[in-house]
């Protein structure tokens, strides 16, 4: 995960767009002009702790104003604490389902914290709640069986608006009939993943469909490249 952060973060950092947003960015929050150019921050993931220290705050706040790149930047900040509380959460197995976890828990603390409480704290903060929070949705989900989709459902068989690629993958054991169905109807049909999962399930199916996800990633990127980008940029 940190690799594939990483290389996100250099991308952007070369964005033409992001560094005329980077020039807004320096000006309404002082701390993130490190030397005066985005590229400098790509450096900071081996500084010191204090030198990545001071950047939190800013990019909490930007987190709170709904900016995706920021939120890019601060996983990539806190990416190798994450990592290590992931460990301490489950075993190798599931690690990248609970790094994803933690990681989603981080924004949606920072999205509700305010970093002038505590500046000197902000990562021990969001990591701690974060962590949490996770631990409490991933030990709920381990703990229970699969959610019955309470709307009907298409099916992979019969059903000729199901795309090719995802029969296919059923037909080959990535996925289930019903992992396929809920990729279906919440990423192409509309239904909310509440819909879906009724009176208190709704960590359980969102867990469900991104394992499956996760699994029908790599089945595209192996057999059908074209279509990797189906489900690469999907949101939680």
């Amino acid at each position: 995960m940190i690799d594939q952060l990483t290389e996100a973060v250099r991308q952007l950092l070369a964005d033409e767009g992001f560094k005329r947003k980077f020039v807004w960015w320096a000006r309404t929050y002082p701390a993130l002009a490190v030397d005066g150019a985005p590229e400098s921050l790509i450096r900071l993931l081996n500084a010191p702790r204090a030198s990545r220290v001071r950047l939190l705050p800013a990019l909490v706040h930007l987190v709170a104003e709904g900016d995706r790149d920021a939120s890019l930047l601060l996983l990539w900040l806190l990416g190798p604490a994450i990592t290590r509380r992931t460990h301490r959460l489950v075993d190798e197995r599931d690690r990248e389902d609970a790094w994803a976890e933690v990681a989603a828990e981080v924004l949606w603390v920072a999205r509700h914290y305010d970093p002038e409480r505590h500046p000197a704290g902000v990562a021990h903060d969001l990591l701690h709640a974060a962590e949490r929070r996770a631990g409490r949705t991933l030990s709920k989900a381990a703990a229970e069986e699969l959610v019955d989709l309470p709307v009907a459902a298409p099916s992979t068989r019969t059903d000729t608006a199901v795309p090719p690629f995802l029969v296919e993958a059923v037909e080959r054991g990535v996925i289930s009939e019903q992992d396929a169905c809920l990729i279906w109807l919440t990423r192409v049909e509309g239904y909310s993943l509440a819909e879906l999962a009724g009176r208190g399930a709704y960590d359980q199916v969102r867990m469900q469909r991104r394992r499956a996800e996760r699994r029908l990633r790599i089945f595209l990127e192996r057999f059908h490249p074209e279509l990797f980008g189906f489900v690469s940029g999907s949101a939680e």
